[in-house]
C-alpha cells in the first residue's frame, strides 16, 4: 500500500510540474496569427497592439488590412513607406528565436520585417524584393546580400523566415524556406543591424518590438503566425523541470 501511494504521489507532481512548465512556456512565447476573433477585415493600426510608427506622415490606417483573402493574413500595401509595429508581451533573452510565413506578395516593393526594442534599435532584419523574389539580410551596413536569388513560387506558394538572434555575439542566423518546408537558403552570423544592440538595451527599453513596412505604391505582402521565443527560458524551465522529477523521485523512493 504504501509503494502505492508514493506511486500516485509521484504521478500528481509530475502533471503539476508538466502544467507548471507548460504555462511558463507558453507565457515566454508570442504567436501572432491574424484569426478572428483578435483580428478583423480592415484596418491593421489598432488591433491588438499594432500602430503605425510616430511621426509617420502617412495615413497607415486607411491603406493596411487584414485578411481580405479566403486566409488571415496581413495584406498590407500604402501610398509610400511607413512602418506598422507592435510591442511583444516577452521576456528578452540571451537567445531569441523569430518566425513566420509570408506568402501573396505581388507589386514592386522591397518589403522589410525587423526585430526591434522599444527604443527602435534594429536587432535583425530581412527583406524581399517582390519583383525578383529575392531574400535578403538586414546589417550594419545596411540591406545587402542574397540569401536565395531565384523564384520562391511567388503567388500561392508561402516561404517561411526564421531568425536566430544570440546576444552573447550580437549576431543572428537566417534561414528561408519553402512551402514544402525544405530549406532554400541561409546565413550564419550576420551583425544585428543597429548599434548599442544589446539584452541589457532592450531589456531597459521595455521589451521587444516587431516592424514591418514596404517601399512603394500598390503592392502587397501576405505575414502570417509571426512567432518569438526566448530560448532560453524555455531551456532553463526544461532544466528545472528534470531537477524537480529528479528530486521527488529520490524523496519518494
Amino acid at each position: 500500500m504504501q509503494g502505492k501511494e508514493k506511486e500516485n504521489k509521484m504521478k500528481k507532481m509530475t502533471m503539476i510540474i508538466g502544467v507548471v512548465a507548460l504555462a511558463a512556456f507558453s507565457a515566454q512565447a508570442e504567436l501572432i496569427d491574424f484569426e478572428s476573433p483578435t483580428y478583423s477585415v480592415g484596418a491593421l493600426n489598432g488591433q491588438d497592439g499594432w500602430a503605425h510608427s510616430t511621426g509617420s506622415a502617412n495615413v497607415v490606417a486607411d491603406s493596411t488590412v487584414v485578411g481580405p483573402t479566403a486566409s488571415s493574413v496581413i495584406n498590407y500595401g500604402w501610398a509610400a513607406s511607413a512602418w506598422l509595429q507592435r510591442d511583444l508581451d516577452v521576456t528578452p533573452a540571451a537567445a531569441m528565436t523569430v518566425e513566420f510565413d509570408v506568402s501573396q506578395w505581388s507589386g514592386t516593393a522591397v518589403h522589410k520585417f525587423y526585430l526591434r526594442d522599444q527604443a527602435n534599435r534594429s536587432y535583425a532584419g530581412v527583406y524581399l524584393h517582390a519583383t525578383a523574389g529575392v531574400w535578403g539580410y538586414q546589417s550594419g551596413g545596411g540591406l545587402t546580400g542574397n540569401v536565395y536569388s531565384g523564384a520562391l513560387g511567388i503567388g500561392a506558394t508561402a516561404s517561411h523566415v526564421k531568425m536566430d538572434l544570440d546576444f552573447s555575439t550580437s549576431t543572428y542566423d537566417l534561414y528561408i524556406y519553402d512551402n514544402g518546408g525544405a530549406l532554400r537558403g541561409s546565413l550564419a552570423d550576420i551583425s544585428f543591424v543597429g548599434a548599442d544592440t544589446t539584452l541589457a538595451n532592450m531589456e531597459a527599453s521595455g521589451g521587444a518590438r516587431l516592424s514591418i513596412n514596404n517601399t512603394y505604391a500598390s503592392t502587397l505582402l501576405g505575414y502570417d503566425n509571426i512567432e518569438v521565443v526566448p530560448e532560453p527560458a524555455t531551456l532553463g524551465l526544461l532544466g528545472l523541470s528534470g531537477a524537480g522529477l529528479l528530486f521527488l523521485r529520490r524523496k519518494l523512493s
